[in-house]
């Protein structure tokens, strides 16, 4: 059975091109759900949806550096 997590990552930000006074910016604190399918020592790599049998659609990459938490879900 698949791992499911719950994980809690910093976003990076950037602002429009051209001359600003850039505001305070603390960053943007997301929420993903997926189905693990890959972790390396810098890298946590889950999937939206699995067909049950090899398939993946919605995949994406965190940097670990930027996890504030994960939780497995079941």
């Amino acid at each position: 059975m698949m791992k499911i997590y719950f994980i809690k990552w910093l976003d990076a930000w950037s602002q429009g091109a051209g001359w600003d006074n850039p505001p305070k910016q603390d960053g943007t604190l997301c929420e993903t759900v997926g189905f693990l399918i890959d972790e390396t020592k810098d890298m946590l790599t889950v999937a939206g949806s699995y067909d049950g049998a090899k398939y993946y659609q919605g995949i994406m990459s965190i940097p670990k550096a930027v996890i504030k938490s994960k939780k497995i879900i079941k």
